[in-house]
């Protein structure tokens, strides 16, 4: 009898694994939540893994290039501080 998930996954073929696409959705002015889910997956996934992907739109298109390129996610909270402060202004 086999058991379920047998022969799957096994670490020994990486051709074998399925891709993991993470997509962000258009965040508007809270980009900052997009920017915490962002940073966590640099600190605990392997973002440079051949079968982890990552796309967006408008504002998770931001977040997906950041981890895509290595970017700081400080600077792009500080971008949008900056953005904030200049509609405000207006």
């Amino acid at each position: 009898m086999a058991c379920a998930g047998e022969g799957k996954f096994t670490g020994k073929d990486p051709a074998a694994l399925p891709t993991l696409v993470v997509r962000f959705s258009g965040s508007g002015w809270l980009l900052a939540f997009h920017c915490g889910v962002g940073k966590f997956a640099y600190d605990h996934l392997r973002v440079d893994h051949p079968r982890l992907r990552f796309g967006g739109q408008s504002g998770g298109s931001l977040i997906s290039s950041a981890l895509t390129a290595g970017q700081s996610f400080k600077t792009l909270l500080y971008v949008r501080q900056v953005f904030l402060r200049t509609c405000r202004a207006d």
